[in-house]
């Protein structure tokens, strides 16, 4: 049950992350809303081939 529990490093990030100005958690916020971004689109990439192989 590894997904539950937060990490020192996790804390670390938190506590680094309250530290920042206004434009850097901007920055980051767009950034981890771009790697979600890029996830969706490679899962509807990998649905887009499967059904395209179930059609032929």
């Amino acid at each position: 049950m590894q997904s539950c529990t937060i990490t020192q490093d996790e804390i670390a990030l938190l506590k680094q992350y309250r530290q920042f100005s206004h434009a850097e958690k901007i920055i980051v916020k767009r950034f981890l809303s771009g790697l979600l971004f890029d996830a969706q689109k490679e899962k509807i990439a990998q649905r887009a081939r499967l059904s395209d192989n179930g059609n032929h």
